[in-house]
């Protein structure tokens, strides 16, 4: 199996975090690679199908919108990842069990330096929103009846 190159970006503004994201993805040279990023300031991102008056932006943070699908996410002080694979990845069309692994590794790395998570699968999944971290799913880790990943 390949290797994965790691990055530990530093804080960048929003508009670099997700054309970086675009970059690896769409790079002519693919590279499989997980990014580790931080935000210089709030702004939203919001995925592939949302409208932009999908959110309620009343402090006018910036709006990017996501190569892929997935929900809106107002990233403030928060760490996020990203995770662009090719076809080495044996689930790479299985959405469902690629957030499992990837979601069981973070839970792991959490409780190694002390960090445990509730799985969300006892919290009421039930509940859709247009906001990320207000939508749980299966394998979607939480603490303190938060979304942490």
């Amino acid at each position: 199996m390949n290797k994965i190159k790691c990055i530990i970006d530093i804080k960048r503004d929003s508009y670099t975090n997700i054309a970086l994201d675009d970059m690896f993805f769409a790079g002519e040279k693919f590279e499989p690679v997980i990014r580790f990023y931080t935000w210089q300031y709030p702004a939203w991102t919001i995925g592939y199908f949302q409208k932009y008056s999908d959110i309620t932006n009343e402090k006018k943070y910036p709006v990017i919108r996501m190569l892929t699908g997935g929900l809106a996410v107002l990233h403030e002080n928060d760490l996020s990842y990203s995770v662009v694979i090719d076809d080495m990845w044996p689930f790479l069309y299985n959405q469902e069990k690629t957030y499992e692994i990837i979601h069981n590794e973070i839970r792991k790395s959490l409780e190694h330096i002390g960090i445990v998570c509730d799985n969300t699968a006892k919290i009421d999944t039930e509940h859709k929103s247009i906001a990320c971290v207000k939508t749980f799913y299966k394998d979607d880790l939480s603490l303190d009846r938060k979304s942490v990943v």
